[in-house]
């Protein structure tokens, strides 16, 4: 695994991400149309989920970056590119997306207990939102 990498400003760009990056340094880092989500074609059910706990990916982009069954709790995501980002069945819980742009990000079946959606970009846009759990228990801007 990579616990503790620091790839800040990488370009992972169009790459398939390592299945451990917990407490990683990705600030900055450009992972447009990364797939860190498990692929769950020809897998059995006990496949890996990447893991990215208190991972650092503050400004980076993540556009279009799949990360489906992700686990990213605890995550820094202030300030990121989440423009069309897949988060389907990942657990958010925690995660900080302040300022963010999630325009069309996919939220579907996420898991958002204390999850911090504040100032971002796109909140009408959210995709899944009304599949979410605990999204009573998520952080929003006030209306």
């Amino acid at each position: 695994g990579m616990d503790n990498a620091n790839l800040k400003n990488a370009d992972l760009s169009n790459t398939v991400m390592l299945p451990k990056l917990n407490r990683a340094n990705l600030e900055g880092a450009n992972l447009q149309n990364s797939k860190a989500g498990a692929n769950l074609q020809n897998q059995s059910m006990g496949m890996m989920r990447t893991e990215m706990e208190n991972a650092d990916l503050r400004g980076a982009n993540l556009e279009n970056a799949d990360f489906s069954y992700c686990t990213l709790r605890f995550g820094d995501l202030r300030n990121a590119n989440l423009k069309g980002a897949n988060f389907t069945w990942c657990d958010l819980s925690k995660a900080d997306f302040t300022g963010s742009d999630m325009t069309g990000a996919d939220l579907t079946d996420t898991k958002l207990t204390g999850t911090v959606f504040r100032d971002i970009k796109g909140r009408d846009t959210l995709k899944g939102l009304d599949k979410a759990r605990d999204l009573d228990k998520a952080e929003f801007d006030s209306r």
